[in-house]
């Protein structure tokens, strides 16, 4: 499990990367300042969340993953949207250099890195959510991929953790 919370870190904060360097040396932006800055802001943190949602966990292009992807891309849409205003109204300040940052100290919101920690926890959110994690104790569980946490429970058999033959 923690292989796939560090994996879900790292192609998240790829994903996150990649979008503020996109608006940091494509379009020139190294501040969200303002109201046109919130737009870019929140317009950049649903970008990512949606790809976050496509890409970590259960990637769109798996098998019988369509539904899935679609579901996560939309609430991680709205969970970058929370995140990122999260970050805008309580992150400390940071101090970046000139190509990345101002220079000045920002909150971290009001950076384009912030999408970089955006990207990071969603992805950790989505890969960790795709994990099953069974007690020692539970044995016979069925081999295919579940549909749900308790899909065919009835089946599975479940040792007690106190030994039985003491009174």
């Amino acid at each position: 499990m923690l292989r796939r919370l560090l994996v879900g870190l790292f192609w998240g904060a790829v994903i996150g990367v990649a979008a503020a360097a996109a608006l940091v040396f494509g379009l020139k932006v190294s501040a969200f300042d303002g109201a046109a800055g919130s737009l870019e802001a929140y317009g950049a943190a649903l970008a990512v969340g949606m790809l976050a949602g496509l890409v970590t966990g259960k990637p769109i292009w798996a098998s019988d993953a369509k539904v899935e992807a679609g579901v996560k891309a939309f609430f991680g849409a709205l969970l970058a949207a929370g995140g990122m205003f999260a970050l805008r109204r309580w992150a400390p300040s940071i101090s970046l250099p000139a190509p990345v940052g101002t220079g000045a100290p920002l909150p971290l919101g009001d950076l384009p890195a912030s999408l970089a920690v955006v990207g990071a926890t969603l992805g950790a959110l989505f890969e960790v959510d795709n994990t099953i994690v069974l007690r020692k104790n539970v044995h016979d569980f069925p081999a295919y991929k579940f549909v749900n946490c308790y899909q065919d429970v009835e089946r599975w058999i479940v040792q007690s953790w106190i030994p039985e033959d003491e009174p």
